[in-house]
């Protein structure tokens, strides 16, 4: 049964993918160019150095935005060798975005209120859940940034702290913004990061089965290989949520959004199959990491 979702994923991701998720595949499971997925992705860079083209694909407007150059860098993330350029134009990018009175990022510009996309996409000028992105943002700043990049970033640790601390309703899309930093930084910020987003998690995580056909954050998002840091405050959900998987495949080898719009049906269905490749890639590494294929 391993072997045969495995292969009938593959198979949906060679035949219906978009070229990017097919390049991460063959780059991740078949030895595959790293080459090729730089050049894939980077068909959705501007010449501002920012990301759009509807890379994040419940949004499909053109212009660069915050957002979408968060999704091209979770993609640097799994690369051996880095494209330094496209990287360094991508950071331009955010240090021009960049709003201090926000102490952050609006994760789209106005231009995605005339493109089609999902509702809670639409353009707004105030941060609703400051973590998404720019708490994401700032880890890529750590890593990928010059040594004052670096030095920015570790200044901003006690504000995310902070916020953190006053944080009274929490937002799950958030939440694995602030893992995506915390798996950057020291092990000191780690740890204290840890305090603060460990009740955050226990909050979030669906750990009902029945509810994971549902818009929800599976207990697999946390842990998404064994080594995860968080693993084992969801360990015991970990075996359910993995059979899960396994049966939710569908006959074509992939996997369904949980999620619709609700307008701009059309571009909806392209959007819903670029989700589609999206999610089989992102469940194939998973169950990979858990020696299920």
């Amino acid at each position: 049964m391993s072997s045969t979702i495995y292969e009938k994923g593959k198979s949906f991701i060679e035949n219906n993918a978009r070229l990017v998720e097919q390049a991460l595949f063959h780059y991740l499971f078949e030895s595959g160019s790293v080459q090729t997925v730089i050049d894939t992705l980077k068909r959705y860079q501007n010449k501002n150095g920012g990301f759009g083209h509807a890379l994040e694909p419940d949004f499909r407007c053109s212009t660069s935005s915050p957002m979408a150059t968060t999704i091209a860098f979770q993609m640097f993330d799994l690369l051996d060798k880095k494209p330094d350029l496209i990287i360094e134009n991508a950071l331009n990018y955010l240090r021009k975005t960049y709003q201090a009175d926000l102490n952050g990022w609006l994760s789209v510009p106005k231009d995605v209120n005339e493109a089609p996309r999902a509702p809670w996409w639409n353009y707004r000028e105030e941060i609703v859940n400051w973590g998404n992105p720019s708490a994401e943002i700032i880890g890529y700043f750590y890593t990928y940034g010059t040594k004052e990049d670096r030095t920015w970033a570790e200044s901003m640790l006690p504000f995310v702290e902070d916020y953190l601390y006053s944080l009274e309703n929490y937002e799950f899309h958030e939440l694995l913004c602030f893992l995506r930093l915390m798996d950057k930084l020291a092990s000191k910020w780690q740890l204290r990061l840890e305090v603060q987003l460990t009740p955050m998690i226990k909050a979030c995580v669906e750990t009902n089965p029945t509810k994971w056909d549902t818009y929800s954050l599976q207990p697999i998002q946390i842990a998404p290989t064994p080594t995860s840091r968080f693993y084992e405050l969801v360990s015991e959900y970990i075996p359910s949520n993995l059979k899960y998987i396994q049966e939710t495949q569908q006959a074509e080898g992939h996997w369904e959004p949980t999620w619709s719009w609700g307008q701009f049906e059309r571009e909806w269905l392209q959007a819903k199959k670029e989700w589609q490749g999206i999610l089989t890639l992102q469940y194939l590494r998973i169950l990979r990491a858990y020696d299920v294929i």
